[in-house]
């Protein structure tokens, strides 16, 4: 983002935030623009979404023999959906 886009939207910020902005920025030594990127990569690495995937343990389907449990289509259908 350009330096002089920050600036307007640092400009547009609530008196309030900007206040504390001014203190952050003070405390860390850098300036606002360079505490408001900072605060937004924070934000964003913060928010990404989770992986919701859970993954099962294996095997799903335990058996005395791995490997020899017959099941076609319609058993499979039957096990999910009753």
């Amino acid at each position: 983002m350009q330096a002089s886009k920050l600036s307007a939207l640092i400009a547009r910020i609530p008196l309030t935030l900007k206040r504390g902005l001014d203190v952050i920025a003070a405390r860390h030594g850098i300036s606002k623009q360079d505490a408001v990127v900072q605060a937004i990569e924070l934000w964003l690495r913060t928010k990404q979404p989770k992986d919701r995937r859970r993954r099962l343990p294996l095997p799903v389907i335990r058996t005395g023999r791995p490997g020899t449990l017959d099941l076609t289509n319609e058993k499979i259908d039957e096990i999910l959906f009753s």
